[in-house]
């Protein structure tokens, strides 16, 4: 079996897809098979960062990175550890009782977002991921599920290890209508759940101060870190 990337399903040297990379043209797609590499070299992210080409490295059937030239600098390029080790979880201790996957990674050393490709029937639920900080899961990020049953571009470069649980609900602090967003709404949907007018979609995640009642504090709190202000 072929240790070589390959693109198109042809194997070939990293120079070699370096050179093929720096023929795309800016906005292009394109996907590599890493067939059991895991280290890519600098040249190969600086023809990503210089083509600004969306590219696509496939670890397995179900990790893949991608890394956005356009948001790179062709100068500040590393080498990339794209490895990942995986392992199935038992979710017993999880929030909402939800089931998923462990992973670790070495840290990828560029910006680059992950992709876990689940079950079809997962499509439409929300993919929660959390780093294991101190023996506690602390979130880090979530994305829906799509139609093909995809994660699609979960920040997940930073050495650790991680958890992502799959659910009907997000597990965002302070996103109190469930859209997987925090913006101004949520900060309204807790205004009217603290009043009563209105029960938010997500109680759970609206206490966000942690002094266990979901109230105006929370609602500007929320409010504040939508716009990035906390």
């Amino acid at each position: 079996t072929t240790t070589n990337p390959s693109i198109g399903g042809s194997a070939k040297s990293w120079s070699d897809v370096a050179a093929d990379l720096g023929k795309l043209t800016n906005g292009s797609e394109a996907t590599i098979e890493l067939n059991g590499s895991t280290s890519v070299p600098v040249e190969v992210i600086k023809a990503i960062a210089t083509s600004n080409a969306e590219v696509t490295l496939k670890v397995d059937d179900v990790f893949s990175w991608t890394i956005d030239g356009s948001e790179m600098d062709a100068k500040d390029a590393n080498s990339a550890n794209l490895s990942i080790i995986k392992t199935t979880v038992v979710a017993d201790n999880t929030p909402r009782g939800t089931r998923g996957t462990s992973f670790s990674i070495k840290g990828t050393n560029i910006k680059s977002e992950l992709n876990i490709n689940f079950k079809k029937t997962h499509s439409g639920e929300f993919a929660n991921l959390f780093k294991k900080v101190d023996g506690k899961l602390v979130f880090v990020d979530n994305v829906k599920v799509d139609k093909n049953g995809a994660a699609i571009g979960l920040d997940a470069s930073e050495k650790g290890e991680y958890v992502v649980m799959l659910g009907e609900f997000s597990d965002r602090p302070g996103d109190m209508d469930n859209d997987g967003v925090l913006n101004a709404k949520d900060a309204l949907a807790a205004l009217k759940n603290s009043v009563g007018i209105e029960a938010g979609k997500n109680p759970l995640v609206g206490d966000i101060n942690g002094d266990g009642y979901i109230n105006a504090k929370d609602a500007l709190i929320i409010l504040k870190k939508s716009v990035g202000m906390a």
